[in-house]
């Protein structure tokens, strides 16, 4: 019996401006998955195809064969195409609507197949989640995972360098998030390590594009608190990047409360968290790319207690003649 009647939709948070970024300040309409997050270690979308050392993606089993990296995809979604309209959970099964393909990546607490959508035959990737309850929570109140939150989040308006999220369904205790499955991509790390040396035109789009993805989150009022080179993928046709994996993300609330509310963080801890992970990104792009000491004391100091801030990584001399990508 489908019990979708029974389940709260997911709306977006009510929010307001913080020094010009905008954070939440109340949740309505979502009950987060209690417990740790339900894709433990750097589980990804898309990670068993990723060229990466075991002790980059904990808890991650490769598969001998694997489907090529997604990049951007063709594919629309299901009921937001063109809107930044929140996706509430779809009616049926997933099985109902999609094929299942291969298995792309396993951790924890979630499994990543491909997917075909049986109407077209589209590509999507297909992340299956496991819900846990908490011990402290007599009832059996499970209500849809962060990651689709966040991802609902990121639609209004739609995020530039996110991936999209077209639809979810529940099964029981467990979720299926149907996301774009784009090709051809690769992460980040692994491009950067195969292409050696970069032109300064690549170098520099790829630095702001960092910095831009960066900004765009908090500005919709989420940390993704795991942004690293297997969780960003770029597209090698159009030299784009696109973040993935929000298993690990929290949304930001203002005013600063403590301790923080479960999958919440503040402004001022969501920025020294970003930063840092911009800073680590930007140095892994740097030693490939000729860049002036302005811009390597300023990656440098996205480590230090004293960290610039992501509009003034942007207005370094260097990167100010990138053109808007």
């Amino acid at each position: 019996m489908d019990s979708s009647a029974n389940t709260p939709p997911i709306a977006g948070p009510a929010s307001t401006s913080v020094g010009g970024i905008t954070v939440l300040t109340e949740i309505q309409d979502i009950e987060p998955v209690p417990g740790p997050s339900m894709t433990e270690g750097p589980l990804t979308e898309f990670a068993s195809t990723m060229s990466v050392e075991p002790s980059n993606v904990s808890g991650l089993t490769r598969n001998e064969e694997t489907e090529p990296v997604p990049g951007p995809s063709e594919l629309q979604p299901t009921q937001a195409e063109s809107d930044s309209r929140p996706i509430h959970r779809s009616p049926g099964l997933v099985t109902d609507k999609y094929d299942m393909g291969r298995e792309l990546g396993r951790g924890r607490f979630g499994i990543v197949k491909i997917g075909v959508r049986k109407s077209d035959q589209q590509k999507v990737a297909i992340k299956f989640i496991k819900s846990k309850k908490p011990k402290d929570d007599p009832g059996d109140r499970r209500g849809p995972p962060i990651e689709v939150m966040l991802l609902n989040t990121l639609m209004a308006p739609p995020s530039t360098y996110t991936v999209r999220l077209f639809e979810w369904f529940q099964e029981k205790k467990d979720f299926q998030l149907v996301m774009e499955y784009p090709e051809p991509c690769e992460p980040i790390g692994r491009f950067l390590s195969r292409c050696g040396h970069l032109d300064d035109s690549v170098g520099k789009s790829l630095m702001v594009q960092v910095v831009r993805c960066a900004q765009e989150c908090i500005n919709h009022g989420v940390s993704h608190n795991d942004m690293h080179t297997s969780n960003v993928l770029i597209n090698t046709a159009l030299m784009q990047i696109r973040l993935i994996d929000f298993g690990k993300g929290l949304q930001i609330r203002e005013p600063e409360v403590h301790p923080h509310q479960t999958y919440t963080t503040c402004l001022r801890h969501a920025l020294q968290k970003t930063v840092k992970s911009v800073g680590l990104l930007l140095e892994y792009i740097a030693i490939r790319v000729c860049i002036p000491e302005e811009l390597k004391k300023c990656i440098a100091a996205c480590q230090s207690e004293k960290q610039p801030s992501l509009e003034h990584i942007l207005s370094t001399e260097w990167l100010r003649s990138v053109s808007d990508i």
